[in-house]
């Protein structure tokens, strides 16, 4: 009864936003520009995807300076190439949408002439009620942006990609914030499933011996949320190890880096050399005897660098137990 109440209340605020006598307008330009706006992201669970979109589509023509309308079209990825080819399907200079999460509603705006950069706003809510003004706000306040050309670069361009004559003064606490909107938005609209695969150096330590050696590995991943995630995977070198456990990514500012910890347990799942029983000047390599079975735990640390179509990541793990194993590696993450 009581989600039934609150989804009805919901409905009507954003009713008031399409049909509502109150117009968002803003200085009239000479011409209005077309602009798709996207389908909407509803995190809310509440199914207000459409009625998010149609209430867009509104906000921009009551601008005057826009006209929008509804497209069917979604960004698989934030690439320049994807943003581009869907301003070419649609035939238009700009794309906008919005996200609506559990307290908070954000609007997206890419442009034609601006092809490696964004314009992102948003605005917390605490109660249903809030949600039609904190919408028209930001509504505003995205409009404002591209009048100012207030952009912020996408991750993993620099300013050196863009042309001269559309520089202009950049707030560092706006890139902050809308690059941290940014990946949090990326983080949902990418798919949950992610395979890697990396190459190091691991050192294993059993007793007095020890040894270093060239480590490869590959692993999957499934994003439960924009914080926290699950990872399995498996490496080669001396040996062959197995390993689960859960990335948590670090709350701080951040521009092109995201670092994440992390907590494995690990098992030794074969062991490949067979040159370790007597450590001799005759043995060009020798490597402690870890059994096969052991289980070992260890905290990790990660970091992510966003790339054109993938990301980088580089990682440090410590295993420890009846033995210890320390692993550095670096490669590439892929999200299906």
């Amino acid at each position: 009864m009581r989600t039934a109440i609150k989804s009805s209340f919901f409905l009507q605020t954003l009713i008031l936003i399409f049909f509502g006598s109150s117009a968002l307008v803003l200085a009239s330009s000479a011409s209005n520009e077309n602009t798709a706006v996207l389908p909407s992201i509803d995190q809310s669970q509440l199914n207000f995807a459409a009625p998010l979109q149609k209430g867009l589509v509104r906000l921009l023509n009551d601008s005057r300076k826009f006209k929008g309308y509804l497209s069917n079209r979604s960004l698989a990825s934030f690439k320049p190439e994807v943003i581009q080819s869907i301003l070419d399907g649609e035939q238009v200079n700009s794309i906008s949408f919005a996200l609506l999460e559990p307290t908070r509603i954000s609007v997206f705006f890419f442009h034609r002439n601006r092809p490696k950069e964004f314009i992102a706003q948003s605005e917390l809510f605490s109660q249903p009620k809030e949600l039609e003004e904190k919408f028209k706000i930001v509504v505003q306040n995205v409009l404002n942006a591209v009048e100012q050309e207030q952009y912020s670069f996408l991750p993993g361009q620099k300013d050196g990609d863009v042309n001269a004559k559309h520089s202009v003064y950049k707030s560092p606490k706006l890139e902050s914030e809308t690059r941290q909107l940014f990946r949090e938005f990326s983080s949902i609209s990418d798919s949950p499933f992610s395979l890697g695969t990396q190459i190091g150096m691991a050192r294993f330590s059993a007793g007095t011996a020890s040894t270093s050696t060239v480590i490869f590995g590959l692993s999957a991943g499934y994003q439960l949320d924009p914080n926290f995630s699950l990872e399995v995977g498996g490496s080669v070198s001396s040996y062959v190890l197995g390993n689960a456990g859960i990335r948590y990514s670090i709350p701080v500012a951040e521009k092109v880096v995201r670092f994440s910890l992390g907590l494995d347990v690990a098992t030794v799942m074969a062991n490949l050399t067979r040159n370790n029983t007597d450590n001799t000047y005759f043995n060009s390599y020798f490597a402690p005897e870890i059994k096969s079975g052991t289980v070992l735990l260890g905290p990790g640390f990660f970091f992510d660098i966003p790339l054109l179509g993938a990301t980088m990541r580089g990682d440090l793990r410590f295993y420890s137990g009846s033995t210890s194993i320390f692993i550095g590696t670096y490669g590439f993450v892929f999200y299906l």
